[in-house]
Order: C-alpha cells, then sequence, then structure tokens
C-alpha cells in the first residue's frame, strides 16, 4: 500500500512540476507542453510502481495523467 501511494505522489507531482517548467519554455504551445509533462509523468510513476507491483504502476501511470491534465485546465481557467 506504501509503494502504491508513493509511485501516486511521485507520478502526480513529477507531471505538475516538471509541466510548469516546461510551460515557460513552451508559453506558445501549451498542447506539446502538456503532452510532455503527461508522458514524464506517466514513466516516472511506472516506473517507481513496477518496483512494487503491477497494480501500483498503473496507480503511478493514471496519477502522471491526472497530473498533467489538471496543470492543462488549471492553466486554461486563468485565461
Amino acid at each position: 500500500m506504501d509503494g502504491m501511494i508513493i509511485a501516486m505522489a511521485l507520478g502526480a507531482m513529477s507531471s505538475i512540476s516538471l509541466g510548469m517548467n516546461i510551460q515557460v519554455y513552451l508559453v506558445s504551445d501549451l498542447q506539446l507542453a502538456t503532452i510532455i509533462a503527461v508522458t514524464i509523468g506517466m514513466a516516472v510513476g511506472f516506473i517507481t510502481g513496477k518496483l512494487v507491483s503491477l497494480t501500483a504502476s498503473i496507480e503511478g501511470v493514471m496519477a502522471g495523467v491526472m497530473g498533467g491534465y489538471v496543470l492543462r485546465f488549471s492553466h486554461r481557467a486563468s485565461d
């Protein structure tokens, strides 16, 4: 259970934090920045979750996806 929580936290936080940094550089193309952030979050969540179990890796991937899209919609709401 702890490994699943760690995979989810790392997947979500990596996609949010890296997505914010990437959006600074790619201001004109926020779609590409979101795709990169989601991909990185999915990879981090999968790798950290795979060390524990298949279920934890799936949870980590989904947390990476959610983190990236939360970032996308929060930016859209501020316009």
